[in-house]
Formats: structure tokens, sequence, C-alpha cells
């Protein structure tokens, strides 16, 4: 598994610098990274998606990752900081990233934080498909509301 972004993306994101004695600190931040980069990865390979995904082969993927991984850390980081606070006290902004992390984990899955299969989303233009799973172009077409222009068929469901 792969580190799908450093500690410095995490610091652009909540203005602050991490270290031995923070809160939280850079031991915190690095495994928060290394932790919810294995959580990407598990996503991406359910959805048939060869991981680890990286800059070389798949510059656009990794990018739409760094950030998505970023984001969780940062919103755990802030989250670390603000222990006890209710929901409605989180600043916009951890809740925006905590929402935006979600909505990846669903749209790439298919799958909402209840376990229902709501159909997948999200493509990542630039990835290896893993064998026995396939993205499948279909013709692009509208049901109740629901964009249905990209089918995804795994193994023996052709």
């Amino acid at each position: 598994m792969s580190a799908y972004c450093a500690e410095i993306d995490v610091e652009g994101l909540t203005g602050k610098l991490y270290g031995s004695s923070s809160k939280p600190t850079t031991t915190n931040i690095t495994s928060w990274i290394s932790s919810i980069s294995n959580k990407a990865d598990v996503a991406l390979y359910s959805a048939g998606i060869s991981t680890p995904v990286v800059v070389g082969t798949s510059p656009v993927s990794y990018d739409v990752l760094k950030y998505l991984v970023a984001i969780k850390v940062a919103a755990m980081a802030e989250k670390s900081v603000l222990v006890g606070q209710t929901e409605n006290a989180m600043p916009k902004r951890v809740i925006d990233w905590e929402k935006e992390w979600d909505d990846f984990l669903r749209d790439i899955t298919g799958f909402n934080e209840d376990g229902e299969y709501v159909g997948r989303k999200m493509i990542l233009p630039d990835v290896t498909k893993r064998s026995g799973s396939a993205f499948v172009p279909s013709s692009p077409s509208v049901e109740d509301g629901e964009d249905k222009t990209w089918e995804f068929i795994r193994g023996e469901e052709h």
C-alpha cells in the first residue's frame, strides 16, 4: 500500500505545522495518512481497480487520491483538537472534508455508509483495471434521474 499524500499536504489544508509536540503530532499525521491511503486502496480494489495508483502511470487519478486522502487526514487532525465538540461546533470546512471523503467512498464503491448498494458514480479515467473486472461504457441514458453512462461489471456478470 502507498501513501497518497504527505504531511505537507495536510499542513497546507489546515494551516498548521505538525511536530513531535504538536497536537496532533507528526507521528499521528503520518499514521493517519497511511491508514486512509490503505482505506482508499481497499475501496479502489473492491471497485476493480489495480492498486496502488501511481503518479507515473495514472497522474490524474493520483492527484484526485492525493487530495481526497489529504482532506480526510486534515479533518481527522482538526477533529483531534476539537475532541468533545458537537457536530454543530465543528468548522464547516471539516464537515465538508468529511462529506467529500464519504462521497468518494460511496461513489467509487457504489455502497453508502449503511451498506446499501446505490450505484457507482465515480470513474477514475487513467487507472488500470484489475483482472476479472471491467468498466464498460454503455450508451448514455438517465433512469430515475440517475446517470447510467457507465456500468460496472465484475467477474462473470457479463
